[in-house]
């Protein structure tokens, strides 16, 4: 049975999300919720109403899984959030083509898009972006909300703090600690453990 979904947002990430939802066949688009209600359309998909409407959504279609396809990490927790208090699903969106060790653990509403791989024993939060080829190592423990950008490599046993941004490239060497709400410039290395909030980049990476 197929199942039917709801995307959350209207912008680039969300165009990535629909186009990759539709390639590999994960289930029925109905439509998305858009900060813009007077669309009717958006990429030739329905508009079915603002970002408040998740209620009626929940009410309309029952069955329905919410896909948050948003970037901003807050915004995307605080959406995905919303929709669990109102009694609604978040969808798990995982590509054929990620390796995902069985002993691994993906919280729920997590985007998991092409390339990407997963050892054992790793944990990934609720609503965890793991962007195209990005690599988690056994044991790494991944916050709510946590984006790894493409080819963004975490070696064994790090732990990554809730809402934090891995760039582009990006690495951490094993065992290392990196807080909540930190940003890893694109093609940074983390040889250090890094305190909550902070932005670092270089190699090796340093707060800015």
């Amino acid at each position: 049975m197929t199942t039917p979904l709801i995307l959350m947002g209207t912008g680039d990430h969300a165009l990535v999300m629909l186009d990759f939802i539709q390639r590999e066949g994960f289930g029925e688009v109905l439509g998305v919720l858009s900060p813009c209600e007077s669309a009717k359309t958006w990429t030739q998909t329905p508009v079915l109403g603002s970002d408040s409407d998740v209620a009626k959504m929940i009410a309309k279609y029952p069955h329905a899984q919410f896909v948050v396809a948003i970037g901003n990490n807050a915004t995307r927790l605080k959406v995905g959030n919303d929709i669990e208090k109102l009694g609604g699903t978040l969808a798990s969106i995982i590509s054929k083509t990620a390796v995902i060790s069985p002993q691994a653990v993906i919280g729920a509403g997590g985007m998991i898009l092409p390339f990407v791989v997963v050892h054992p024993k790793a944990e990934v939060g609720r609503l965890a972006l793991l962007n195209t080829g990005a690599i988690v190592e056994h044991h790494c423990q991944l916050g709510e909300a946590v984006h790894l950008a493409p080819r963004s490599v975490l070696g064994g046993r790090v732990t990554v703090g809730s809402q934090t941004l891995m760039g582009v490239g990006a690495c951490a060497k094993p065992a290392v600690t990196i807080g909540a709400n930190v940003t890893v410039g694109a093609g940074s290395a983390v040889v250090a453990d890094v305190a909550n909030g902070l932005t670092v980049c270089g190699v090796p990476a340093k707060p800015l």
